[in-house]
């Protein structure tokens, strides 16, 4: 479960990507977003009774209130900018048209002013329970990366890849990352020329997964690190890169099994691999507590 969604548009900071090929006349909305409470008998948890917030901020670390609701009844979102400076917000959502607890991306052509809502499409995502927990990637070349959390029936979850050249329509690739145990949650980064990816439900409480690879297509498995921010473990929601380096945000789990996304939030600049292990240059944000439930 990701942190709640900071909306980070600092020109000086935020690295502009490439652009995606969704035509202006495709900007309609497939559905209406819910409001308020109420959650479908047929989902429990996940994104029931959640809610997605805006926030903004020129240095992705102090963060100010819009005021403003993306969705309720959301859960996990994860974001990129393109070329144009469209904005693609992924997220589970309870009510995505007439179905329930599938993966959406709300789009935003005019710097988060205004925002259409369409249900995520996957081909050839079949043998596999509903994919949740999105994580976007946009490659120099246009392509969307979407990865995303599922099971086989008797088999524990693991991060299977699609790609897609719209941010909406996308293509299975197959499995992604398969560490030894449950995988949840990923957030990948490019950093020179590896890929990074890092998700939940180690095998500590608070502990998270950790691989590489080589193409971000299939990532080795690498370790299992355990983040401390003030005596919590810390959870990692995203890793993105800044100027001069790359950027951790996290959130704590203050027990087991237990995830406040609105509590601390730490963000590392600046880590490099050693052969001696990570290091971790630490800065605290002026984090904008939201208040994520409904």
């Amino acid at each position: 479960m990701r942190a709640p969604l900071l909306l980070w548009l600092g020109l000086n900071v935020v690295a502009v990507l490439c652009r995606g090929e969704l035509p202006p006349d495709q900007l309609i909305s497939d559905f209406v977003p819910p409001a308020g409470r109420g959650c479908p008998a047929s989902v429990r948890e996940g994104p029931c009774g959640k809610r997605l917030l805006l926030a903004r901020s020129a240095d992705g670390l102090n963060f100010f209130r819009t005021y403003r609701i993306l969705t309720d009844q959301a859960d996990v979102p994860d974001m990129v900018v393109d070329q144009r400076g469209w904005i693609y917000v992924y997220y589970v959502g309870t009510n995505v048209g007439r179905e329930n607890n599938k993966i959406a991306v709300a789009i935003s052509p005019d710097y988060g002013e205004h925002w259409v809502f369409k249900r995520v499409i996957i081909e050839g995502f079949s043998g596999l329970s509903d994919p949740v927990d999105p994580d976007i990637q946009l490659l120099p070349d246009g392509t969307f990366r979407l990865y995303v959390t599922a099971s086989r029936a008797g088999e524990p979850p693991k991060t299977w890849l699609a790609e897609g050249r719209d941010g909406v329509r996308f293509t299975f690739r197959g499995l992604a990352f398969a560490p030894p145990g449950n995988a949840l949650d990923p957030s990948v980064v490019r950093i020179g020329d590896t890929w990074h990816i890092f998700a939940g439900g180690g095998s500590r409480p608070g502990s998270n997964w950790h691989g590489v690879s080589t193409d971000g297509v299939r990532f080795d498995y690498r370790e299992e690190l355990l983040l401390q921010q003030n005596g919590m473990s810390q959870a990692i929601s995203n890793v993105v890169a800044v100027a001069g380096g790359w950027r951790m945000f996290t959130f704590s789990h203050p027990a087991p099994h237990v995830i406040t996304p609105s509590s601390v939030q730490m963000d590392t600049a600046g880590f490099r691999n050693l052969e001696c292990g990570w290091v971790w240059k630490k800065r605290h944000s002026n984090r904008t507590a939201l208040r994520t439930r409904l």
